[in-house]
Order: C-alpha cells, then sequence, then structure tokens
C-alpha cells in the first residue's frame, strides 16, 4: 500500500559522508496493508478502491490539507489546521 508520510526536516547522508538537511515535505514509500491499520496513519479513499495512508495522523485528522504532484515531487500546498 502507498505512504505519504509528511517531515518537518529530514536528512540524508551522501556517499562521501556529507549530511544533507532537507525541510518540510512529503516521502513516498509502501507498507502492507496490516501496517496501514495503525493509528499513526489516516486512510485516504482516491476512489475506485485505492487508499493510501498519511501520517502521521495527528497532523493529517485536523483540518483540511491539500497535497499536489509539482516538479515530480508531492508538494503539501495547503494546511488548514483548524478543526
Amino acid at each position: 500500500m502507498p505512504r505519504l508520510l509528511y517531515h518537518h526536516r529530514s536528512y540524508s547522508t551522501l556517499n562521501d559522508g556529507l549530511s544533507i538537511e532537507h525541510g518540510p515535505g512529503l516521502t513516498l514509500s509502501f507498507i502492507e496493508p496490516d501496517e496501514a491499520e495503525n493509528a499513526y496513519y489516516t486512510p485516504i479513499d482516491l476512489g475506485n478502491g485505492d487508499i493510501v495512508a498519511v501520517g502521521p495522523s495527528t497532523f493529517f485528522r485536523v483540518g483540511h490539507h491539500s497535497i499536489d504532484w509539482i516538479d515530480r515531487k508531492f508538494v503539501l500546498s495547503n494546511a488548514d489546521d483548524s478543526p
């Protein structure tokens, strides 16, 4: 099952040991369907039975969010955290 995980900050390490800090963003990965039942994720029905798990659920269960596909990346384009 596809999973979109939001992060405020992430890091990657290059082969030469240099670490790079990345700002906020979304990471696409895949999980087993049983893992998606974990309270950490919020399942989003995309229609036609297609579901993507988004997390963390504490962030996505409150307010309204818009996720776009821009420059070959998923981007959180709107986050209204009011209930």
